[in-house]
C-alpha cells in the first residue's frame, strides 16, 4: 500500500513540476507595456491584420497556407534579448519575414529594440545554382519604416528582402523562380546606441511558384462542339493567386483554335476570349468574373462561335440569325465586327 501511496505522490509531483514549467515557459512579464508609446495588440490575428495593409499578397498567401512557420531563434547576448523569426513566405526571389525582439520594462523608445538590417541575400536551387544580390528591403510603407506591433510584450517587424538585379539580360530568372534556400548575409541589428554584426543566417523555403499553383480548382466537365463538330472540353474552374480561368481540354489537338466568343448571365456581358497555354502544360481561358463568388445569380457561360487563324488571315463562325438580322437591316452596327 505504501507503495502506491509513493507511486500516487510522485506522479503528481512529476506533473505538478511539468505544469510550473510550462507556465514559467508561456508566462508574460507582470509589468505592463505602454500603448503610448508602443502600438499593441490583443491578439496575433489582429497583428497579422495589420500586416495585411503593408503586403497587399499576404493576405491570399496566408489563407491558402503559404506563409511559414520560421521557426529560427537567435540569442542577442549582449542586448540579453532573443531575435525571433516567426513567419517567412518567398515568391520569386523576394523574401517576406515576421520577426519578434522581446521588450524590457526600460524601454521607453522602439528604436532602444534591435532591428535588423540585411544588406545581401544568396539564393539557392536543388540542383546545386546559387547567386549572392545586394539587398533592398521593403517594410511596406513607401518612405516609412514602420515599427510594427507589440503581442505578449514582444515587438513584432517584418519586411520583404529583395534582390537587387543589376543586369537583368544576364540573371538566370529560374534561380529566382526555384530557390528553396535562402541565405541572409551581412546582417546587422541596430539600436541608438549604434550596429553590431551577427551571423548569416539561413532558411529553407518551398520552391513552389505561388503565380501558376492552383489554389482552389472546382470541376466543371462540359463537353461542346464548334465549327465543323470539332469538341472541346472545359474541365474545370481555378483560382490562382491573382488568375481566374476554365481549363480547356481541346481533344482533337485543333492547332488553329486562338479564342471563343460568347457571353456570361446575357447577352449584354459579351466577351471574346483568347486561348492560353501550351499542348505540354494544358490549354485554359482567362475569366474575368469570380464563378466562386457567393451571390444569388445564376452564372452561366454561352459561347456563340470560335476564332480560328492560319498564316495569312483570322476567321470565325457567325450565326444564322446575326446574319438574317443583318441582312434585314444593313445600316445597323454588327457587333462581331466591333468585338474582333
Amino acid at each position: 500500500m505504501n507503495k502506491w501511496k509513493k507511486v500516487i505522490i510522485g506522479t503528481f509531483l512529476f506533473a505538478g513540476f511539468v505544469i510550473f514549467t510550462q507556465y514559467e515557459k508561456n508566462a508574460e512579464p507582470a509589468w505592463k507595456v505602454n500603448e503610448k508609446e508602443f502600438t499593441v495588440v490583443k491578439t496575433f490575428n489582429e497583428g497579422i491584420e495589420r500586416e495585411y495593409l503593408k503586403f497587399e499578397e499576404l493576405e491570399v498567401v496566408n489563407k491558402y497556407g503559404f506563409l511559414q512557420e520560421a521557426n529560427k531563434s537567435i540569442q542577442l547576448r549582449d542586448e540579453l534579448r532573443t531575435l525571433k523569426f516567426e513567419k517567412i513566405w518567398n515568391i520569386e526571389g523576394r523574401l517576406y519575414m515576421l520577426y519578434s525582439v522581446d521588450l524590457k520594462e526600460r524601454d521607453k523608445d522602439e528604436r532602444d529594440i534591435p532591428r535588423l538590417t540585411v544588406k545581401k541575400i544568396k539564393l539557392s536551387t536543388k540542383d546545386g545554382k546559387d547567386a549572392v544580390f545586394s539587398a533592398s528591403e521593403n517594410t511596406g510603407f513607401p518612405g516609412k519604416r514602420d515599427e510594427g506591433f507589440v503581442y505578449k510584450h514582444r515587438l513584432y517587424r517584418s519586411m520583404m528582402v529583395i534582390p537587387m538585379i543589376v543586369n537583368h539580360d544576364q540573371i538566370d530568372w529560374n534561380l529566382l523562380i526555384q530557390a528553396n534556400r535562402f541565405e541572409l548575409q551581412d546582417v546587422e541589428i541596430s539600436t541608438l546606441k549604434g550596429s553590431k554584426s551577427i551571423k548569416n543566417i539561413p532558411f529553407k523555403v518551398s520552391s513552389e511558384n505561388l503565380y501558376t499553383k492552383v489554389l482552389v480548382s472546382s470541376p466543371i466537365n462540359k463537353t461542346f462542339t464548334y465549327g465543323n463538330n470539332k469538341i472541346a472540353e472545359i474541365k474545370s474552374y481555378d483560382v490562382l493567386l491573382y488568375d481566374r480561368r476554365l481549363s480547356l481540354d481541346i481533344s482533337n489537338e485543333d492547332k488553329d483554335l486562338v479564342a471563343f466568343s460568347g457571353y456570361t448571365n446575357n447577352q449584354k456581358d459579351r466577351f471574346t476570349w483568347d486561348i492560353i497555354g501550351t499542348e505540354e502544360k494544358g490549354y485554359y481561358l482567362p475569366s474575368v468574373e469570380d464563378f466562386l463568388e457567393n451571390d444569388d445569380r445564376e452564372k452561366t457561360i454561352t459561347f456563340h462561335s470560335s476564332m480560328h487563324k492560319n498564316a495569312k488571315s483570322y476567321s470565325w463562325a457567325i450565326h444564322k440569325k446575326d446574319i438574317n438580322r443583318f441582312n434585314k437591316n444593313m445600316e445597323q452596327t454588327f457587333i462581331k465586327n466591333e468585338e474582333i
